[in-house]
């Protein structure tokens, strides 16, 4: 089976923190950003969790070669909140 890299680039604001991992490996996004190794056409599991300001939004671009495979767009922590979570399932 085909592995491939998998770029994540994530914005949030500086007031909002994250854990952020893809199937079993918790991720260290560095300056807004993180690879990991995945299986071509083997579904894999972006799971997100965050704590800061009631309406904070957390935006995820996952992409391999330059093509974009899935975009996370602004996972806000729920009103009167403080903490949000969320998980989006995608495929290289």
């Amino acid at each position: 089976m085909e592995k491939v890299t998998v770029n994540l680039m994530i914005k949030a604001p500086e007031t909002l923190r994250y854990w952020i991992a893809v199937d079993a490996e918790e991720l260290n996004p560095i300056q807004g950003s993180a690879t990991v190794l995945l299986t071509k056409g083997e579904e894999a599991i972006l799971f997100w969790w965050m704590v800061g300001n009631s309406g904070d939004a957390l935006n995820v671009v996952i992409s391999e070669n330059g093509r974009e495979i899935d975009t996370v767009q602004a996972s806000k922590v729920p009103p009167g909140k403080t903490k949000g979570h969320g998980f989006r399932r995608f495929t290289p």
